[in-house]
């Protein structure tokens, strides 16, 4: 491509043994990355968020591990809002890739991310190469030539299994940053957050936020709010499941709520008590009250818009803001 884009980054490279030039955006824009925006119910996480930020600042690569639903996916997305527009740090703009790596009807491959975070990137179609060493070498090529033109950039890789299947994603060299989560602990960079269940104020605040600012439940039962979190194991996912149910119905009270999870939470003692004190067991438990209470919500076991750049016209803050973890 001959054409030259005003305020981009020109850039040449060997692609499938012939040499071409590409013209990159200055800027990788959420238009452009597919970072979703920021989580209008995001609850808490000052004190990690603060450690994160600053950490993004001295290390390549920082990793977020927790267990499913605790609230990976949106600290990252906070993270990097925080990092790349609040302060300024990332004036090349930020790649987010999710890879979706625990459910095998969605998951993501090496390939495919690369795929789509050249995309994400501007690389022409016919430029990008389906052998997997070549999509590394041309990926890191134009973060390359992003870093000679001090264009920082933050890839955030979202729910990888590990450090084979992240790694190809990460920046070659220390200029850019890397934010990854995963439910396990990863040997990647120097820099790793755990991330543990919300405290209880957070988790109340949070079903407060999910239920809007004209609800009063929570003020009025405050007891009832305390009894559904510590139920849903202060599990983000599962508070915004559990409040997006009592949003969709207005009358409910929450100790009715409250009820009703206890009572699924017995069954599942008596059923299987090797799972009544594990954190697996808050799947059933959202879901098996929603079928009998109201309209179907997602599974407490499943984390929604995984696997794929977002490229929905729907806005993100209504998808990510109410669910995402």
């Amino acid at each position: 491509m001959g054409n030259h884009i005003s305020g981009g980054i020109f850039f040449g490279a060997v692609v499938m043994g012939q040499r071409v030039e590409i013209t990159l955006p200055r800027e990788i824009t959420p238009a452009l990355s597919g970072l979703p925006r920021r989580g209008r119910m995001f609850s808490g996480r000052a004190d990690e968020l603060a450690v994160i930020t600053g950490e993004l600042e001295r290390f390549a690569v920082v990793t977020i591990v927790g267990m499913p639903g605790v609230g990976k996916t949106a600290l990252a997305v906070e993270a990097a809002w925080r990092a790349w527009k609040d302060e300024g740090r990332f004036p090349g703009g930020v790649l987010f890739v999710e890879l979706h790596s625990y459910d095998a009807r969605n998951r993501v491959s090496t390939r495919q991310a690369l795929t789509q975070l050249l995309r994400a990137l501007a690389v022409p179609h016919e430029h990008i190469p389906d052998d997997e060493q070549e999509l590394t070498r041309l990926y890191r090529s134009v973060l390359a030539a992003y870093a000679e033109q001090e264009r920082r950039l933050l890839v955030v890789v979202d729910d990888t299994s590990g450090e084979e299947q992240a790694s190809p994603l990460l920046p070659a060299d220390d200029y850019h940053a890397a934010l990854v989560t995963s439910r396990h602990k990863l040997v990647l960079g120097e820099a790793r957050t755990v991330l543990r269940p919300l405290d209880t104020d957070a988790a109340v605040e949070l079903v407060r936020r999910v239920l809007g600012p004209d609800d009063e439940r929570v003020n009025g039962d405050r007891v009832s709010a305390e009894q559904i979190a510590d139920l849903c194991g202060h599990l983000p996912l599962a508070l915004r499941i559990s409040a997006a149910l009592l949003a969709d119905l207005p009358v409910k009270p929450l100790a009715e709520l409250a009820a009703q999870l206890a009572e699924s939470h017995r069954r599942l003692a008596r059923t299987d008590p090797g799972r009544a004190h594990s954190p697996s067991r808050l799947r059933p438990l959202v879901p098996a009250a929603a079928a009998r209470t109201g309209p179907p919500v997602p599974s407490a076991g499943t984390e929604p818009g995984a696997g794929r750049i977002h490229r929905s016209s729907r806005p993100p803050g209504e998808r990510d803001g109410r669910l995402a973890t």
